[in-house]
C-alpha cells in the first residue's frame, strides 16, 4: 500500500513538473494598418469571440467581422506581417513591451475589442 501511494505520488509530481503544452495559435488576416492601428480579422471560427462582430472604419466602408485592434501593433511591424495577409498569432496573457518600430497619434476608429499578441509566425 505505501509503494504504492509513493508510486502514485511520484508520477504526480512528475507530471506537475512537465512543460505546458505550446499554446494555441489562431489563424488571422492583417485588415487595416496605420502607423497608429492594426486590426487583425479572426478566421478560426473557435475564437470569433474574441473580436468585435461587426467592424467599419466609416459607414461607407468595407464591413469587417470578428475584428480587434492589436494593443501591441509593434509586433506585426517586427514580424513583416503586410496588410491583407494571413498568419498565426497567439493571444499573449500580458502587455508587451515595444520599442522597435514608429508610432503616431492618429485616431482612426478603432473596433473597441483590444487584445496583445504574442508571437507570430508567416503562412507559406
Amino acid at each position: 500500500m505505501c509503494q504504492q501511494l509513493i508510486a502514485f505520488l511520484s508520477f504526480f509530481l512528475l507530471c506537475l513538473n512537465q512543460e505546458q503544452p505550446l499554446k494555441k495559435l489562431i489563424r488571422g488576416k492583417l485588415v487595416y494598418n496605420t502607423c497608429a492601428t492594426a486590426i487583425i480579422q479572426i478566421k478560426d471560427p473557435s475564437y470569433f469571440h474574441l473580436g468585435q462582430k461587426i467592424w467599419q472604419k466609416t459607414p461607407s466602408d468595407v464591413e469587417y467581422e470578428h475584428v480587434f485592434t492589436v494593443k501591441n501593433r509593434c509586433q506585426l511591424v517586427s514580424a513583416n506581417i503586410q496588410t491583407n495577409e494571413e498568419f498565426l498569432f497567439e493571444v499573449a496573457k500580458e502587455d508587451i513591451e515595444e520599442t522597435n518600430c514608429a508610432k503616431c497619434i492618429l485616431y482612426d476608429y478603432p473596433p473597441d475589442s483590444i487584445l496583445t499578441i504574442g508571437s507570430t509566425r508567416k503562412l507559406y
